[in-house]
């Protein structure tokens, strides 16, 4: 919606993407919108985590099962840029990207 500022665009943006990916499955609409909790990330300056990296998980992800290996690549590096090396995502993105270095 017109006039959130970025730090609640980012809640409702990233929210409504959820929701449209297991909610209505409406990939097209939940792909838009993790692309726009993006945005409202960067334009925060909050990109160390949280929602934002989330939203590149999903849309690595989602990339994944459309075999778009372009774009799940790109996704799925700056999950390993921003992620705690411990983690599950981090781990998830770096086996991904391991297994298809020739992408």
């Amino acid at each position: 919606m017109p006039g959130y500022e970025g730090i609640s665009g980012r809640y409702a943006s990233y929210f409504l993407g959820y929701l449209m990916q297991n909610r209505y499955r409406d990939l097209a609409k939940a792909k838009d919108y993790y692309q726009r909790c993006i945005v409202f990330s960067e334009s925060t300056g909050d990109t160390s985590g949280g929602f934002y990296l989330f939203a590149n998980m999903n849309l690595a992800r989602l990339a994944v099962k459309e075999k778009d290996a372009t774009a799940a690549k790109r996704y799925y590096a700056v999950v390993v840029d921003k992620a705690e090396r411990k983690s599950e995502q981090y781990k998830e993105a770096k086996a991904w990207l391991k297994k298809n270095k020739q992408t």
